[in-house]
């Protein structure tokens, strides 16, 4: 998936945001999209949003704690360690 080559169809934009979410995951960032809560707490997080162009795309404090950068920050839904 990582290296496929998608760029002749309508999902060719979504590669750089997949990388860049997918690699996040191996330094133990997990999905937020599957937290309803997250929905309106970590907007533009790439752990939680898809966007067309990468660059509107954040790492929250949510996902910068999970990945070590960040200390754990206040949420409106409880953080399994």
């Amino acid at each position: 998936m990582l290296t496929e080559n998608i760029n002749n169809t309508r999902l060719g934009w979504a590669r750089p945001q997949v990388q860049a979410h997918e690699v996040l995951h191996l330094f133990g960032a997990k999905d937020l999209y599957n937290i309803a809560e997250s929905k309106d707490y970590a907007v533009t997080d790439i752990m939680n949003y898809y966007s067309r162009d990468i660059k509107y795309a954040t790492i929250d404090p949510i996902s910068a704690w999970a990945i070590g950068w960040h200390k754990q920050p206040s949420t409106p839904f409880n953080i399994e360690k």
